[in-house]
């Protein structure tokens, strides 16, 4: 499939079928699950059946991150619980394949996630839900323009233990700032 949206190094395209395989290796994988909340293990039947069923639902937007060169998939992101009456989505991304760890590529993923929502969709709110502990994701959420807004308290239940998540949030008026004050909020430069 043709790149939905695409940065420097990577671009999106809606999930597709095939996509399972590499999902369901990057979910069971415990290094990559640990910071996640997915009930284990993840099989591929039930993968394909997520994917057939995501795709038709109006409320998500889910997607493959490729490399732009190479084409492969290397992790994933998109966004969910859009509500079109009050033009919001909740945000979330996973890189996948570990060699592009610490590349940058995730940071474009969330720019590309900020295009998506508020200049394809015309969405007014986004938001990110971060394990706490996980702060890495907490960095890229503020790099991206994204504030931190408040914790939810034993908010997610995963491996064995109740987990606080830090919730983040951009506004399309921040945004459109932050456009303004760089030049340009885009991901391919």
């Amino acid at each position: 499939m043709e790149p939905f949206l695409h940065g420097c190094s990577i671009y999106l395209r809606p999930v597709e079928h095939d996509d399972s395989v590499h999902r369901v290796a990057w979910l069971n994988d415990p290094e990559i699950n640990r910071t996640l909340d997915f009930e284990l293990p993840v099989g591929e039947a039930m993968t394909r059946e997520w994917i057939r069923r995501v795709s038709a639902d109006g409320t998500r937007r889910d997607m493959t991150v490729c490399d732009l060169t190479s084409r492969q998939p290397i992790g994933w992101g998109g966004l969910l619980a859009i509500d079109w009456r009050h033009r919001k989505a909740e945000s979330y991304l996973g890189i996948g394949d570990k060699h592009y760890w610490g590349t940058g590529v995730a940071g474009q993923v969330r720019l590309l996630l900020l295009e998506l929502a508020f200049d394809v969709m015309g969405l007014n709110r986004v938001y990110s839900t971060v394990w706490v502990e996980n702060l890495a994701m907490q960095r890229l959420n503020e790099r991206a323009g994204l504030r931190r807004e408040g914790v939810l308290r034993a908010h997610k239940y995963a491996h064995g233990q109740y987990r606080d998540y830090v919730v983040y949030g951009i506004l399309r008026s921040d945004y459109e700032s932050d456009k303004q004050a760089v030049g340009s909020r885009d991901a391919r430069s």
